[in-house]
């Protein structure tokens, strides 16, 4: 397994920056770029334009005492920092961005509201200007502390925020908030989910006007089978919010069985179908991974519908930020995941390829230091380099943690 040493970079950087950081490397191919200003930056997620600049979201904390607050950067296609802006006046937690259909960013965020976690969705214009924004909560008295997870914009200009919310019946309860283009709640729309002790949902997709695909975890035994831990979770929404063919499908259940599994990342499959990616905890993580059948159009996910069910990597170590992500191609995928199996018992990075039937085709490649670096988003450029974006912990000591832009070749590697 190839492994890059990251963190010797922050030698010839400067504590507290106030740009990216320009290292000169050979070849202008590949680079690694830091990003964030004062204190200790977390890297969230990816967007990659059609000009080839890139859009970075992440947290930041400017000091200790200080509050966390959203951070939003723009990079060129050579890594360098255009523009990077800070929001929020309370402690904040971004969760996902997109560019929307009209040409702005939308920014969900978990805003802390007295003693409750309530959801935040923001847009600005493509240079970070506010534009509006509107605090979300389940039903119509804010009761409960509501934790997004994703972001995903409707065909009629809309948004639903995935994720759970907590100090209901449930440990945690499935949610699922919707808003029109105004950022007006729908007044008819179920927003809760799930019959087990401990119910998130991660992402969801649009299937149609009136059908969307909801993805997460789950520990209810929806076919009474008896199960008690956490499986990964796929159902359908009907039109008003309500659950249609709810269910905690074996199929995947063929990796992993009988350990807690939970799904950090799906995404429509470039082939067709849906990518699953997360994590299976026992005493050490392992990487899990199921691919559904392009087939499976319904999304009926019976037996014929789940194509491959796996565990990619074992002996992961175990650690405070288990998290695996994907990127899906026509002929393959791209997985990152955080790994602890290291003499240190900090985290590195890990990137691998994968086809369609999640065979490895390469890697894993491990990119960090001697502190925790964690996994963020991967994506692949049209000419087949490959973007990561992580958090990479610096200095040496480590001594702070910075928003990392990793662009490599098609084999994940530093070099041309």
């Amino acid at each position: 397994m190839i492994r890059y040493i990251l963190g010797f970079v922050f030698l010839i950087t400067i504590l507290g920056c106030d740009t990216s950081s320009n290292i000169k490397l050979p070849d202008n191919s590949y680079f690694i770029k830091y990003f964030g200003a004062d204190g200790n930056q977390e890297a969230v997620d990816l967007i990659v334009n059609k000009d080839g600049t890139f859009f970075i979201l992440g947290n930041s904390k400017k000091s200790e005492d200080a509050k966390t607050q959203v951070y939003i950067a723009k990079a060129d296609a050579l890594g360098k920092l255009l523009w990077q802006k800070t929001f929020g006046n309370v402690e904040m937690d971004a969760k996902d961005f997109l560019v929307t259909s009209d040409g702005k960013l939308a920014v969900v965020a978990n805003k802390l509201s007295g003693s409750n976690m309530d959801v935040l969705l923001s847009r600005y214009t493509l240079d970070g200007t506010p534009v509006d924004s509107v605090l979300l909560f389940a039903t119509t008295v804010n009761a409960f502390s509501e934790y997004s997870n994703s972001l995903i914009q409707l065909g009629d200009g809309g948004f639903i925020v995935e994720g759970y919310l907590t100090g209901n019946i449930n440990q945690s309860d499935e949610m699922h908030l919707r808003v029109d283009k105004q950022l007006q709640k729908l007044p008819v729309w179920s927003e809760i989910n799930g019959a087990g002790s401990i119910n998130a949902g991660t992402t969801v997709v649009q299937h149609s006007s009136g059908v969307f695909y909801v993805f997460g975890y789950t520990n209810a035994s929806y076919l009474g089978q008896g199960k008690t831990q956490v499986n990964y979770w796929a159902y359908k929404l009907g039109a008003n919010g309500v659950a249609i063919d709810n269910g905690d499908y074996s199929e995947f259940e063929q990796a992993g069985s009988g350990l807690d599994k939970t799904l950090t990342d799906a995404l429509p499959a470039a082939i067709g179908g849906f990518l699953l990616v997360g994590i299976s905890n026992s005493t050490s993580f392992s990487l899990k991974a199921s691919i559904t059948n392009s087939t499976d159009t319904s999304f009926s996910l019976s037996a014929a519908g789940v194509f491959q069910d796996v565990i990619l990597l074992n002996n992961l170590g175990s650690g405070p930020n288990p998290y695996a992500t994907a990127f899906s191609s026509t002929l393959y995928n791209f997985i990152l995941v955080n790994t602890y199996n290291t003499a240190s018992a900090k985290s590195d990075i890990l990137l691998m390829k994968v086809d369609n039937a999640l065979a490895p085709i390469w890697g894993p490649v491990e990119f960090g230091g001697d502190g925790e670096d964690n996994a963020a988003a991967v994506a692949e450029l049209p000419d087949g380099h490959i973007m990561i974006l992580g958090t990479m912990n610096l200095g040496n000591p480590p001594e702070q943690n910075k928003i990392a832009l990793i662009k490599l070749n098609s084999q994940g590697k530093l070099s041309p």
